[in-house]
């Protein structure tokens, strides 16, 4: 029961992370004052969503094998190593989003906002890839080895 739980908690703080990409590409078309005030009232809480959503990731890790096997590449529990890896770069792309790139949308140019589309499009990719790799961890099929 307690795995099925964290299961739904992971999906949902990830669902809140997703969609908050999609919404500030969507926003982005309004030009830079909006998508500054929307990274201003949502980024911080999707940050943290990101961020719990690690914490709930290493807990159902535990599920799946110890430490010692996560990181054996090209094995199915090695799935979760890979994964762990896309987490970190999604955690050094969200802070570049929201302390390098959100701060030049306040000058208002054309620029920040195509550097943002870019930045939040790679990480939105680079997110549908780790949910990929999260459910062959779970589910199996042809990333499961």
């Amino acid at each position: 029961m307690a795995l099925a739980i964290a299961h739904y908690i992971h999906v949902v703080l990830v669902g809140v992370w997703l969609g908050f990409l999609v919404g500030g590409l969507a926003v982005s078309r309004a030009g830079p004052r909006a998508l500054l005030e929307y990274h201003r009232s949502y980024g911080l809480i999707a940050l943290a969503s990101l961020l719990l959503a690690g914490f709930v990731g290493l807990y159902l890790a535990t599920f799946y094998g110890g430490p010692g096997e996560w990181f054996r590449f090209g094995e199915p529990s090695g799935r979760i190593g890979e994964k762990m890896v896309s987490y970190l770069v999604l955690l050094v792309l969200g802070g570049y989003l929201q302390h390098r790139i959100v701060p030049r949308l306040e000058g208002g140019g054309g620029d920040a906002v195509r550097s943002y589309r870019i930045a939040a499009s790679v990480t939105l990719l680079i997110t549908l890839a780790t949910m990929l790799l999260g459910t062959s961890i779970v589910k199996g099929g042809f990333l499961a080895g």
